[in-house]
């Protein structure tokens, strides 16, 4: 991947909007759904069911993705998540530029890059696999705690079946496969390179690729987990 990509793309990644929809905030119109104000949604856990009205679904996604591991530049004592900020700080400072994963700090920007997709991809399928604590009982699935195991189970399935939708896929040329090992054989007999592709998002890097997964992965299970909510609320009102 060239710097300038990946400069980019971790800006973005800083931002939460990998793979992701970009979503209004602070009173604007969210795709046709309710008005969202960022004040009555940032301390929301996507595990809570919000008042009719407060919070539509896009909010709590916006939330949540917000939640992901983010990497940031750091110049000095100085952090950014701009990478042309970066680079003017650097500039001026005549400093190198490190990078940031959580807690994490990388001399250079592949370093970082990788782990910042090696602990989404973690937080991913910790988030999506179901855990139950053997003390209370209780299973988490997608950040929501259920004592009823029938419940769980039903969330469970419709996470399960949301994140299996988005999958990755492979082309060569004009072909397109979902076997990564069936594509790897033809570009290698093509010479070419294949291409990613992840809710028609496409690129020739495998890590950008295995990123963008994971997060339309997560996004996918906060939406079936926010529809669960808003139908579970829309029934106890009736």
């Amino acid at each position: 991947m060239k710097l300038s990509r990946m400069f980019a793309l971790a800006s973005v990644c800083c931002l939460g909007l990998v793979a992701a929809p970009v979503f209004a905030t602070d009173g604007a119109s969210v795709e046709g759904e309710k008005t969202c104000n960022s004040k009555t949604c940032a301390d929301k856990l996507v595990s809570t069911n919000a008042k009719s009205g407060e919070c539509p679904s896009a909010c709590a996604v916006q939330t949540a993705m917000a939640k992901l591991p983010k990497m940031t530049f750091l110049v000095g004592d100085q952090e950014t998540c701009c990478s042309e900020s970066a680079a003017a700080l650097a500039k001026s400072a005549e400093q190198p530029i490190q990078y940031k994963v959580g807690d994490d700090t990388f001399k250079t920007e592949k370093e970082a890059f990788t782990t910042l997709v090696t602990k989404t991809e973690a937080m991913v399928a910790a988030f999506t696999t179901p855990s139950t604590c053997q003390v209370s009982g209780k299973t988490t699935i997608a950040g929501k705690s259920c004592q009823c195991p029938v419940e769980a189970g039903t969330l469970a399935k419709k996470v399960e079946e949301a994140t299996q939708l988005v999958s990755m896929k492979y082309k060569v040329g004009e072909e397109t496969c979902s076997c990564p090992n069936s594509a790897k054989a033809m570009a290698k007999e093509a010479g070419v390179t294949p291409t990613y592709v992840v809710n028609g998002t496409e690129t020739h890097c495998e890590m950008t690729a295995r990123l963008t997964l994971a997060r339309a992965k997560y996004e996918a299970a906060v939406k079936a987990l926010a529809s669960t909510n808003e139908a579970a609320e829309a029934g106890s009102e009736s």
